[in-house]
């Protein structure tokens, strides 16, 4: 596959609180929730635009467990070094492999890719075939045999560095990404607009899915609104996130680093929303989001100056100031026509 690449990486379970206020970053497309015995998609390997800069992508399917169980299938696309030619390679990886990429083979931009992934009592059989290079690899992985992953995904990523939270890499400018050819169990998967979410970049590319239609969907750039959002909700997710890994004990910060951390990214979140231009719906319905914003960094700052605080405070905190008022984020961001996820 040439130069290393950084390894793509299962989507984080979506957790009750803070991804409705501050969705996941680098990754973009649809999720389904329920047994996956088997998933499969078609795709055209996007291309890397000759105006691009260094930028890391993967495009692939997968299924994962609420165990943290997880295996994939897909290609990459990197733009390693400036200049030279781009890397288009198909892979497959689990835990097993600490999530690295196995190489499968070489493909090109534009090639038709198909995939799926079919569990056996053994653990799982991988399909990739791309006509164009003759490529057609089959093979048994026997990880998770037994396993019930609930949990099936067609995914576009930006793949990170090992960080806690780990920290997004640049993406590059790639022509359009499709999905086409869902398939889940046999059939049809049964996905609307709120199993979605939108592909944000540290370097400015906001992507967002289009509504499943046809069993297929794409990704579109994000609107000026869209992309505003998800570039302000962006630092105060990484730093949320960043506090909930330090409260279990992950990561460089402690748990008090990492809380004025939140709090200053959780006001700047506040402050940017209320200093910029939103449709007129929209700024109708940011009120209720913004006061949880106020209420969340006032809390935790209380957190900060209590002597005996501890984790299980912090998480209440969370809790009780974000999950309550998720509906207020849900409504701005469908106002926007963000997905919810």
């Amino acid at each position: 596959m040439g130069a290393p690449v950084p390894a793509p990486s299962p989507l984080p379970p979506i957790g009750p609180v803070t991804s409705l206020v501050f969705p996941p970053s680098g990754f973009g497309g649809y999720g389904s929730i329920g047994s996956v015995r088997e998933i499969a998609a078609a795709w055209k390997v996007p291309a890397i635009l000759d105006t691009s800069t260094v930028g890391h992508a993967s495009t692939w399917i997968g299924v994962q467990s609420t165990r943290e169980e997880f295996i994939q299938i897909g290609t990459v696309e990197d733009e390693v070094l400036a200049g030279t030619r781009p890397i288009y390679a198909a892979f497959w990886s689990d835990v097993s492999v600490g999530f690295h990429p196995q190489p499968l083979g070489i493909v090109e931009p534009g090639d038709v890719i198909r995939v799926d992934m079919s569990q056996v009592p053994s653990g799982w059989v991988l399909h990739i075939i791309d006509e164009h290079v003759r490529l057609d690899r089959r093979l048994q992985s026997h990880y998770g045999p037994g396993v019930n992953f609930d949990a099936g995904e067609w995914i576009q990523e930006d793949p990170a560095v090992a960080t806690s939270p780990p920290t997004d890499l640049p993406y590059p400018k790639t022509s359009d990404v499709v999905f086409t050819d869902l398939r889940e169990n046999g059939r049809p998967p049964h996905l609307t607009f709120s199993d979605g979410q939108s592909l944000a970049s540290p370097n400015g590319v906001y992507l967002v899915p289009t509504p499943p239609a046809g069993n297929s969907f794409r990704f579109r750039p994000a609107t000026p609104s869209q992309a505003a959002y998800l570039a302000d909700a962006g630092p105060a997710n990484f730093a949320v996130l960043r506090f909930e890994a330090a409260l279990d004990g992950i990561g460089s910060l402690s748990a008090s680093e990492a809380a004025r951390e939140a709090i200053a990214a959780v006001i700047t979140f506040k402050q940017s929303i209320e200093s910029q231009h939103w449709p007129s719906a929209v700024s109708a319905r940011l009120g209720a989001l913004l006061d949880s914003q106020d209420r969340l960094a006032k809390q935790l700052e209380s957190w900060l100056a209590n002597p005996s605080r501890s984790r299980a405070q912090a998480v209440q905190i969370l809790r009780r100031v974000l999950g309550p008022d998720h509906k207020a984020a849900l409504a701005v961001r469908g106002l926007l026509g963000l997905p919810p996820r």
